[in-house]
């Protein structure tokens, strides 16, 4: 229900994600694993704000 709440989350996720991005992105052979965690990271987090905004 915390909008500032959910927008912290979101943006400090999206911080996280384009780290890991720039770290894994680097390393070619990891990069069908990288897109699956990026987009059930992507999804998990939707899950979450919805969760927040209720």
């Amino acid at each position: 229900m915390n909008l500032a709440k959910a927008l912290g989350f979101f943006s400090a996720y999206c911080v996280f994600s384009a780290v890991t991005y720039l770290v894994f992105f680097a390393r070619h052979d990891i990069g069908p694993l990288f897109t699956l965690a990026y987009t059930s990271g992507v999804t998990l987090t939707g899950i979450v704000l919805r969760w927040y905004l209720g």
